[in-house]
């Protein structure tokens, strides 16, 4: 995945809720971190056992 694909893909995860987007710092260089929200934690648990199922089928 290329940082142009990464970046669409960040912004349609905070824009559904599934992500919340971070930035520290007040001067360049800002840092910028994203962490699930309680919603995405929920997709997650819901996810990752279908992803090893699938893996390990």
């Amino acid at each position: 995945m290329d940082s142009k694909q990464l970046s669409r893909t960040l912004v349609r995860a905070r824009d559904t809720g599934i992500v919340d987007r971070i930035v520290s710092g007040e001067i360049p260089p800002v840092r910028v971190h994203y962490e699930l929200t309680p919603r995405g934690e929920d997709l997650a648990r819901a996810i990752i056992p279908l992803a090893l199922w699938s893996k390990n089928s």
